[in-house]
């Protein structure tokens, strides 16, 4: 038996140096009985989904299965990745869906979708009347058509899709004035799972000659870098030489960051109070970036804490995974 690429699936974080490791992908039934009619083969393999194409001797695929669907679903699989992570996208209510519509070597834009089972209510948008609402399938065809009068006051409408094919539907209100349109995702077999999102694949004959790559990026959560000295046994003078500078920016090839120093009295309400860091005989400053920074795996080099030009600390810490916010408190105490 052999065996070539069909595509590939890729994850991408601008928090991470290497791919993704944070999903894993999971074959809803369906997709496990596509993957035997077309001849196919699915594996995770370093953090990187491969679809496989069985050929034969000459190379040739045995079986050809364009304008097939695969289905996929992501399974997240670190409870901190909202911490560093920017969502366009309401992540408790929502599931992002990525598709190859458009272009079919390439994913479009997530739709945002609301998972449900084969039996679900939409609760209308506005209160006008009359409306129409219609719902359509994944090809914009309409299913159901509805029509509420303007003494019809309802604001809900139950659907039983029972029997039809998991994937994406759509609830469109049209209003005299406006109309709204809602994405709903349909997948009985997995609406109990915690799923994040899914992914769906449509077989084009190019994709057996030109195998291609598609990639589900995400981007790093930007902040403001804060650094809370809490101090021991500090003069006011000593106070003032302390400095947090960045001068490992060009090792790393990366822009500069640069900090302001803020006294303890000038603390604003998105900072943390002073009395919650120490204790009486504290004393407390605030280095903060003077730009939003990414966070990302690898701390920064020679970020430094320095007093009068001595560094006490050569490598300050990054926000670690679990921490929601770039907040970071540096203790120091002279004996």
């Amino acid at each position: 038996m052999q065996f070539k690429t069909l595509f590939t699936v890729e994850i991408p974080h601008s928090y991470y140096r290497e791919l993704c490791p944070d999903f894993s992908f999971i074959f809803p039934r369906d997709t496990i009985q596509a993957l035997q009619r077309g001849r196919l083969i699915a594996k995770s393999y370093h953090d990187r989904l491969y679809v496989l194409f069985e050929v034969d001797d000459t190379e040739q695929p045995i079986v050809t299965f364009e304008g097939s669907r695969l289905r996929f679903a992501l399974k997240l699989l670190n409870p901190y990745f909202t911490n560093f992570t920017a969502f366009s996208f309401d992540l408790g209510r929502f599931k992002p869906l990525y598709r190859n519509q458009t272009i079919v070597s390439t994913l479009d834009l997530h739709r945002s979708t609301i998972l449900v089972g084969s039996q679900w209510q939409h609760f209308l948008q506005f209160p006008d009347r009359p409306v129409t609402v219609n719902l359509k399938n994944s090809q914009g065809q309409i299913l159901r058509n509805q029509v509420l009068g303007s003494t019809q006051t309802q604001g809900d409408i139950a659907y039983d899709l029972t029997g039809l094919s998991a994937g994406l539907y759509q609830v469109e209100e049209l209003y005299p004035s406006r109309s709204q349109r809602t994405d709903y995702y349909l997948d009985e077999e997995l609406i109990s799972q915690d799923i994040f999102g899914f992914l769906e694949v449509t077989i084009d004959p190019t994709f057996y000659s030109s195998p291609p790559a598609f990639s589900i990026p995400f981007t790093a959560k930007q902040e403001t870098l804060k650094y809370y000295v809490v101090t021991q046994k500090y003069t006011d003078l000593e106070l003032g030489q302390l400095t947090v500078t960045d001068t490992g920016f060009t090792e790393d090839q990366r822009p500069q960051i640069t900090f302001t120093k803020v006294l303890a009295p000038n603390f604003t309400a998105n900072d943390l109070a002073p009395n919650l860091l120490g204790n009486a005989q504290s004393q407390v400053l605030l280095f903060q970036s003077q730009q939003v920074v990414s966070r990302q795996q690898m701390a920064r080099r020679k970020i430094q804490l320095s007093r009068n030009g001595d560094i006490l600390i050569p490598h300050l810490p990054a926000p670690d995974i679990d921490r929601s916010t770039a907040d970071l408190i540096i203790q120091l105490s002279k004996p």
